[in-house]
């Protein structure tokens, strides 16, 4: 039977900021967006996703989990993802973490996002990450373009997050 997989992507910030005035009243402002979720469908056009890798990790202190994209992650099924674009990445460090992570800092990262040593975003306990593009994403090439480094930044303790990344296959 041929997998098939579809998704939703969104993201949204809901704020109010409000303010006491000195007669005892009070101003406020308020916004919500009504934000339309991406919704992904099965395939490997734009808007479409076959590959999606989901997961809670821990680092040790200072180390490093490198995430080979082809050939050695599994799916929710547990079969074998082998990324041709990334389309998805959502990181979320957990809130109990000590330390930050860093993601990214791979030279043979995926090209478009994280394909440089500098290339890196740094997490501090709780934060999260989001990188979506709904058309060609970052191409992953087996070999030479297919690691994804998630870093513990410091040496005294472990660290924890989730992890979904998501894109077409090779």
């Amino acid at each position: 039977m041929a997998k098939k997989l579809s998704a939703e992507v969104f993201a949204a910030v809901h704020w109010v900021l409000s303010q006491t005035n000195s007669l005892g009243g009070g101003t406020q402002q308020n916004y919500n967006p009504k934000l339309v979720p991406y919704e992904f469908t099965n395939g490997f056009q734009n808007g479409q996703l076959q590959e999606i890798f989901v997961d809670r990790r821990t680092i040790a202190p200072s180390a490093t989990d490198t995430l080979d994209l082809y050939g050695t992650l599994n799916d929710p099924l547990n079969r074998v993802v082998n990324f041709n674009s990334l389309k998805v990445i959502l990181v979320q460090a957990d809130p109990a973490n000590v330390n930050n992570i860093m993601i990214g800092g791979n030279a043979a990262g995926p090209s478009g996002i994280f394909a440089n040593l500098n290339d890196k975003i740094v997490l501090s306990p709780g934060g999260v990450f989001l990188w979506m593009v709904p058309n060609i994403g970052a191409s992953v090439v087996d070999s030479t373009g297919d690691k994804l480094d998630i870093a513990n930044a410091a040496p005294n303790f472990s660290v924890n997050y989730n992890i979904i990344l998501a894109g077409t296959a090779a």
